[in-house]
């Protein structure tokens, strides 16, 4: 009886460091499973604000081209006067 004792107490302990084993490697493959999973929200996230930021960034590009090509729009018509002022 103390032998069968013995053979239960180490199945006990195999079972037990089997779970043990199991938990961590468990632990380990969710925590990379769960990482790769928020890297990739995140890397859709900074992709996202990119293209606002690009988006952004282009409108005011043209509206700095605008204000530049009215300027020098404005700036052509005044030639005609500033080359009457020079005659006199």
């Amino acid at each position: 009886m103390a032998e069968e004792n013995k053979k239960k107490g180490r199945l006990f302990d195999k079972i037990v460091m089997g779970a043990i084993i199991g938990g961590a490697i468990g632990s380990v493959v969710g925590a990379s499973v769960s990482g790769k999973k928020e890297q990739d929200e995140a890397k859709q996230e900074v992709t996202e604000e990119y293209e606002k930021a690009k988006a952004s960034s282009k409108t005011i590009l043209k509206k700095l081209i605008d204000l530049f090509r009215k300027k020098e729009a404005d700036n052509v018509k005044k030639i005609p006067n500033e080359l009457e002022e020079y005659k006199k």
